[in-house]
């Protein structure tokens, strides 16, 4: 048995004629790799890491970009969302067994007319409806509540584009759980 060999990472200095902009992400990216890596090249815990102003990776494995929550209310954790049809780079509220959901929230309480973070892929917490959902289900827009998702294990095209994913957890009713989403 061979055993582990530690080589530290070296980060190279950042040279004198380098632009504001990109001293910043050099530190930035210092920052997150002395906090989150270890000597092992192993994570220490997940990071949550933003590409850029408009996207993020979320810590539990989500694709998110920011949009502005035009729901007419403050968004609720892993209630899916629309393309809004009257606002630019903005969503509104899925209605029931709405076609083409594009995401859910990633938080709670973000007010009408905010930017609010939308998970688009990967994993993330979605909202059931009063049925719940099984580890293992596949999930599809709820035909009974606006924004919410219910099981649905009889695949056919009519419910084709209002899947939202699989349920890797189990989720009781009206409580969000984890699932890998993959929107049309």
């Amino acid at each position: 048995m061979t055993d582990n060999i530690e080589i530290p990472f070296v980060f190279p200095q950042i040279p004198d004629d380098t632009s504001d902009d990109a001293r910043r992400m050099s530190v930035e990216l210092r920052r997150i790799i002395d906090a989150h890596i270890l000597s092992d090249g192993g994570p220490k815990e997940f990071v949550d890491v933003v590409v850029g102003s408009k996207g993020r990776l979320t810590p539990l494995g989500g694709l998110a970009v920011l949009l502005t929550n035009k729901t007419g209310s403050a968004s609720v954790q892993g209630e899916l969302v629309k393309a809004d049809s009257i606002t630019d780079s903005a969503v509104s509220l899925a209605g029931t067994g709405n076609l083409f959901p594009i995401g859910m929230f990633v938080d709670s309480g973000i007010a009408n007319g905010s930017g609010a973070w939308i998970v688009v892929s990967g994993i993330g917490l979605v909202k059931a409806d009063a049925t719940g959902y099984s580890k293992g289900d596949r999930i599809t827009m709820s035909t009974a509540t606006a924004g919410r998702v219910e099981a649905n294990n009889n695949p056919s095209v009519a419910v084709h584009f209002t899947e939202v994913g699989h349920a890797l957890q189990d989720a009781a009713a009206n409580a969000v759980g984890l699932c890998n989403v993959h929107f049309l």
